[in-house]
């Protein structure tokens, strides 16, 4: 977990409201609303929190990186325009923007959004960048050698790379397996199929398995036909976040009640390389759709 991204090393544990409250207040739109949590972006070591109401406060980067990611959501989540306005289905419902004052008078913003894993008792996370290039165009030299480096293994034969991953296993769903980028830098074409043997928890429900693949084909596939017509805007160094119940999984395989469904959930995330597209379709995002769609069906 020391690899981890902080905000994601966050993410990855399971933000859960019952933190203690700091003697802190977040103002929302005008609205007061109690913060729960860290400092978020001023202490990297607590970037990612839930305030009470149960949503997810993510950091505002700063700079253009910040600045492009809080106007893709403003602009989907507000835009008539029906090219615009289609992304709101793929991506955490936006609640807006929270500032908040430190007690040194520093200030801090936040980007408030749908926690996908609430009411989850036993979530299982897998954080997917898709695309074999993970930098925008106005990166240097020095970062875009950077970046086509890291993942090899998986960006150039897949178009995707794995940061990190949290799923609950064994019959009873007690243990929990953590995996950082040490082990998305480890993937290959020779070891890829053991990432959704590990997530899907394969080996201990095999036909259970197979319905959490089913759901999440059926997800990426909305995706790629997306992808395969938009001219609207192009991703880089963006996830796609796969979250399911292990608890529902393992009552799934008792009951057989199609709530499965219901415990799942795919959606993008991280919008600071959003450009336009300037008519031309993204396939660098395609082609990592593409393999995912490919591996999942191999399950």
């Amino acid at each position: 977990m020391d690899n981890l991204r902080p905000w994601r090393k966050r993410t990855l544990q399971i933000i859960t409201t019952e933190r203690l409250r700091k003697k802190s207040e977040d103002t929302v739109d005008g609205e007061q609303l109690p913060q729960v949590g860290g400092h978020g972006s001023v202490d990297k070591s607590q970037a990612m929190q839930v305030n009470r109401e149960g949503l997810v406060l993510k950091p505002i980067q700063e700079g253009p990186r910040g600045e492009r990611e809080v106007e893709f959501f403003k602009t989907v989540t507000n835009s008539s325009d029906p090219t615009e306005a289609v992304w709101q289905e793929f991506i955490p419902h936006f609640y807006g923007v929270s500032r908040k004052v430190l007690e040194d008078g520093t200030k801090a913003e936040y980007l408030m959004m749908e926690n996908l894993t609430k009411n989850f008792k036993k979530p299982c996370i897998m954080d997917v960048k898709i695309g074999a290039k993970t930098y925008g165009p106005d990166a240097s030299d020095k970062k875009k050698a950077q970046q086509d480096a890291s993942y090899a293994g998986t960006k150039q034969p897949f178009g995707f790379s794995v940061p990190g991953l949290s799923v609950h296993v064994g019959e009873y769903k007690e243990d929990v397996i953590m995996k950082g980028k040490e082990y998305g830098r480890s993937l290959n074409a020779d070891n890829i199929h053991e990432l959704l043997e590990m997530y899907l928890d394969i080996n201990n429900e095999p036909e259970v398995a197979k319905e959490l693949a089913k759901i999440f084909v059926e997800d990426l596939k909305k995706v790629l036909q997306l992808f395969e017509y938009q001219t609207t805007f192009h991703f880089f160094a963006s996830s796609l976040l796969f979250v399911y119940d292990a608890e529902a999984a393992r009552n799934f395989k008792e009951t057989k009640d199609g709530n499965l469904r219901k415990s799942c959930s795919l959606k993008m995330i991280d919008f600071a390389h959003v450009w336009k597209a300037e008519g031309r379709t993204d396939q660098n995002y395609v082609k990592g759709v593409q393999s995912l769609i490919q591996l999942f069906e191999n399950v």
